[in-house]
């Protein structure tokens, strides 16, 4: 898109007299300078447009074309030109003419010698370039607090809007927006944008297929040198000069472009370079944004991790408690399951088959129902406890939950009786 600049630096002569231009082209060809000369001030402003030159020497008066209206058309088409005024009649009104037109030097001719010419053509070109750098560090100073802002923004749709706002603001545009795409000649994914769309579908669009190709910034206007087709197309759209700057980030390549309506100024070279460390710094606080949302998503997903784990810790000692409570309370309740299948066993020395005897009287007396408690006590399962014990002890656990008397020590029991004989009879 943008011409490359030449290695050596290229001048434009204008003068109605064939003299001068011949004896100027002769002289700065002398001296390394690429020289371009003319007579006639419209073929000279027709090849200002199209091709870049780094300094234009022209006279003032002319019969077709006042001179400054040949300086005015090449600094609108290419701002960054040196303009050195070269005129017989060095009067002060011409003077303060040619200041206000933002000329670069005055030479008075005809000049005596080679010398006078080659010392006001390189002070003119001295002075364009001061300007250029005093114009470059005014641009460049807001930078420091625009970029201090967007890398405290981690939020990314925040940090988008940030950007085009620092752009359309620094470049005095109001048209920016914000592409990524992930390979050279791939569709741009349009991220955000102010103002109109540069383009529409970049497959139908010159301009669009022209910056999914850019390894480098471009600048383009839509008068002077570039291509016809991407000039015809910024017209449509409304657009004086464009500004691409692509950027290559981690996993593929980022596009930043810059836009001035018609009827405003053309990019200049101090703009391209401001727009350049602009677009870095955006490139590296979006980067910057991603890398802390991952960090957030990572810090988020092991708080929920941990608050699984404690909620898992909670719920399992709150199992723990249940199990030791239930456990107290089946200890006693157990105790009272075997005693209520004591109680109700039928004993014929106590006469307590499910009829009357002292057996009954004793649950009457307690105000239980005998044969409720029988019931209840058959209908209940026997305790793990007392099924252990009788375990312990080499008994076999009744089938209604109480344990039976072990055989072989009641025949002990039975023998020591015997031995021991009869118990005397206590009297009254």
């Amino acid at each position: 898109m943008a011409a490359n600049l030449m290695d050596r630096l290229s001048i434009l002569v204008l003068d109605d007299e064939p003299g001068i231009t011949l004896l100027c082209k002769r002289i700065l060809e002398r001296d390394g300078f690429d020289v371009t000369a003319f007579t006639e001030p419209r073929k000279a402003m027709d090849e200002l447009t199209r091709r870049r030159f780094d300094l234009l020497l022209v006279d003032i008066r002319m019969p077709e074309v006042d001179g400054f209206d040949v300086i005015s058309h090449a600094q609108r088409v290419q701002p960054d030109l040196a303009v050195l005024v070269m005129t017989g009649f060095g009067t002060v009104e011409t003077a303060i003419r040619a200041l206000r037109s933002g000329v670069d030097g005055l030479l008075l001719k005809p000049f005596q010698q080679s010398a006078e010419l080659m010392k006001a053509v390189r002070q003119a070109l001295t002075d364009k370039q001061n300007k250029r750098d005093a114009a470059r560090i005014q641009t460049l100073r807001p930078l420091f607090s625009i970029t201090e802002a967007m890398f405290s923004e981690t939020e990314p749709r925040r940090l988008l809007d940030l950007i085009l706002t620092a752009v359309c603001g620094h470049l005095d545009c109001p048209r920016a927006a914000y592409f990524q795409l992930d390979a050279p000649g791939e569709t741009l994914n349009l991220l955000a944008g102010r103002g109109d769309p540069p383009f529409g579908a970049a497959d139908a669009s010159v301009l669009g297929a022209q910056a999914t190709r850019l390894e480098a910034p471009a600048l383009v206007n839509a008068e002077g040198p570039g291509d016809p087709a991407a000039q015809s197309e910024m017209k449509q759209g409304g657009l004086a000069s464009i500004l691409f700057v692509p950027v290559t980030r981690p996993g593929g390549r980022s596009l930043l472009f810059a836009g001035r309506a018609s009827g405003q100024s053309s990019f200049r070279e101090a703009d391209v370079e401001m727009f350049q460390i602009l677009a870095r710094q955006a490139v590296a606080a979006m980067e910057n944004a991603r890398l802390y949302a991952e960090l957030r998503d990572y810090v988020r997903r092991v708080e929920e991790s941990q608050q699984a784990l404690l909620q898992a810790e909670k719920m399992a000692a709150a199992g723990r408690l249940t199990a030791s409570i239930a456990h107290e309370i089946n200890n006693p309740l157990q105790g009272v399951q075997n005693c209520i299948h004591l109680a109700g066993r039928a004993d014929p020395k106590l006469g307590f088959a499910g009829g009357r005897g002292p057996g009954r009287t004793a649950f009457a007396c307690a105000g239980l129902d005998g044969e409720a408690v029988g019931r209840a006590g058959d209908s209940r399962p026997h305790g793990i406890a007392g099924a252990a014990s009788a375990r312990e002890g080499g008994r076999q656990p009744d089938p209604a939950g109480v344990h039976q008397p072990d055989p072989e020590r009641v025949r002990r029991h039975a023998r020591r009786r015997r031995a021991a004989g009869p118990r005397p009879r206590r009297e009254g």
